[in-house]
């Protein structure tokens, strides 16, 4: 509208919208900045919960990191993803139940 020639008085009784706010997008326009989003200021990437978890259930090992950066996604947005999924990490996590100096000073005594 204020590349046809409104008025700000005119554009926000138009749109119901401040003059604040025709001010500002004025001097956008003006400065060539435009009015595009800033990139991460969009709405938070939304997965499915169910695709998330044949992932995991698929390959176990894999780690969440991993994952993310293969569909394009940030880590917390997966985190949050495999938490609605399942409530906790599938990860499989293999450790020995005591390490090797608990085993040596249980041996020793």
């Amino acid at each position: 509208m204020l590349r046809a020639g409104k008025g700000i008085v005119e554009i926000p009784k138009l749109f119901g919208c401040t003059h604040t706010t025709v001010r500002r997008v004025r001097s956008l326009i003006e400065e060539g900045n435009g009015l595009e989003r800033k990139p991460g200021s969009g709405w938070l990437a939304f997965l499915d919960v169910d695709e998330v978890a044949e992932i995991f259930k698929a390959n176990p090992e894999v780690s969440i990191t991993t994952v993310a950066q293969d569909m394009d996604v940030s880590q917390p947005t997966m985190s949050r993803a495999v938490k609605k999924s399942a409530g906790t990490s599938l990860r499989k996590i293999e450790r020995p139940l005591s390490s090797e100096l608990q085993r040596e000073k249980r041996v020793s005594e």
